[in-house]
């Protein structure tokens, strides 16, 4: 009582330009636990104070001249516990109990008649010489107070509320990373790492959260380093020449390995040429048309038997090389391999990646959509337990169709051995004569994610 009445002694008028309405918003932004009273005693203060009426509540300009002893009279409130105690619902027990604690930390003082009655006394109520009640002078006083606390409260929320959301940020980078990262020791620091974000982000003590964001920073910096160390190792360097980035190994017609098979031939009207002739014989380098070997014109250019005999002798080696005829309209060529747009992989991938537990991320890093889709490929194909001389193979032979395939097996539910049924996709892909349709296994399994279908059953065995 002592502190109260102490606050109650400095007491002069609000600030100029406070008002009532402002006091009961500071009640209301400041949390009881600041004056370390409880929170239904800080609701009885704040019910006496919207309870006072607003012409007891006057500036230091107002009462300039003026006696401030009597003048303070207007802010006892005389308010019974009976009508205090049903406003709140509490007894009168209890609002005793709530004048202790807050006259304890010096926000009101309180002095009751020898009758315990509470009213003003004198011969003019507007101009008492005495009142009882609950005396709400020390609350005024320390109205200047309580802005600076407001004000403190709302800089460390704004910092509070910055640092989680750098930690959020930092959870997302996390998750992009692991995404990405094929290592083992990278995905233990990623999945370390975010062990320690899910136990301090709903923290309410922030320097818990700002040693978790510490803890998040320093793991992202390591992943990105060892991302950088994985992009120089994996991905091609861009060609200096100007020449379009290609990320499958093809070669040249002329340079063609005789161990390559051909793909997408023609039926009818197409073009070959025979790979060797003697000085007699027309030259190489003329076209003739299959039907002219049908109708058996050609004995003197190449034998039937010879060519039987050759390709039992040379197993896969290339015997001719073929052309569209020229003469007749061209023919759709059989396409032995299909592969999605990547438009198509691209806005399939942040659904894909989410069913997964992992972040979506187009990292700046990537030169374009088809090293980005690449590289998911590759850490889809690392977690399905392919070690890395295998995704690099398997990336230089296949490039972007290994990436597809890969993810294909990851976002299908229904395989058993995602492993097995990887290379059982690569085997056909690698095979040179079986048709892999990659772009239709893609367009099923967008429909699943995207519109809910059900999911669509595994299309290579």
């Amino acid at each position: 009582m002592r502190t109260a009445e102490k606050w109650a002694d400095l007491w002069c008028g609000l600030p100029d330009g406070a008002s009532k309405s402002q006091l009961l918003q500071l009640l209301e932004d400041i949390p009881a636990s600041r004056f370390g009273v409880p929170v239904k005693a800080w609701q009885f203060l704040h019910r006496l104070v919207k309870r006072q009426p607003q012409a007891c509540f006057l500036t230091q300009s107002e009462l300039h001249g003026r006696d401030l002893t009597t003048a303070g009279l207007a802010l006892i409130s005389t308010w019974s516990d009976d009508v205090l105690g049903e406003d709140l619902d509490r007894s009168s027990r209890s609002l005793a109990r709530y004048r202790s604690d807050l006259a304890a930390a010096g926000l009101i003082a309180f002095r009751d008649s020898p009758d315990r009655s509470r009213a003003f006394f004198g011969k003019d109520r507007d101009a008492p010489d005495d009142a009882y009640g609950v005396d709400l002078k020390p609350l005024v006083a320390r109205y200047s107070e309580l802005c600076a606390i407001r004000d403190g409260l709302r800089q460390v929320k704004s910092e509070s509320v910055g640092i989680r959301r750098s930690l959020s940020r930092a959870r997302n980078r996390l998750r992009e990373l692991k995404a990405l990262m094929i290592e083992p020791s990278d995905h233990l620091i990623a999945d370390q790492a975010l062990k320690v974000v899910e136990a301090v982000r709903r923290r309410k003590n922030i320097d818990a959260v700002q040693l978790g964001l510490q803890h998040a920073n320093e793991a992202v910096a390591s992943l990105e380093a060892s991302f950088d160390r994985m992009m120089n190792d994996v991905l091609l360097e861009p060609d200096v020449s100007g020449a379009p980035d290609s990320l499958d190994t093809q070669l040249p017609p002329s340079l063609r390995p005789e161990s390559i098979s051909e793909e997408g031939l023609g039926e009818e009207g197409t073009w070959f040429r025979a790979p060797a002739l003697t000085s007699n014989d027309t030259d190489a380098s003329t076209p003739i048309s299959v039907k002219t070997v049908e109708n058996g014109s050609l004995a003197s250019y190449v034998h039937q038997d010879d060519i039987v005999s050759d390709d039992v002798a040379n197993e896969g080696r290339i015997l001719f090389e073929f052309t569209l005829d020229a003469s007749a309209p061209p023919r759709q060529p059989v396409q032995r391999v299909t592969c999605p747009e990547l438009s198509a992989v691209i806005r399939l991938l942040p659904k894909l990646m989410d069913r997964l537990g992992y972040s979506f991320y187009r990292d700046p890093r990537f030169r374009d959509d088809e090293s980005l889709v690449l590289a998911y490929g590759q850490a889809a194909g690392h977690r399905i337990g392919l070690d890395q001389s295998a995704i690099r193979r398997y990336s230089s032979q296949h490039g972007i169709r290994f990436a597809i395939a890969a993810l294909l097996t990851e976002g299908t539910q229904s395989v058993e051995n995602p492993k097995s049924y990887l290379e059982g996709i690569l085997y056909k892909l690698g095979s040179g004569w079986m048709k892999v349709d990659l772009a239709m296994s893609w367009g099923r399994l967008t429909r699943h994610y995207l519109t809910g279908s059900p999911p669509p059953p595994p299309r290579y065995r």
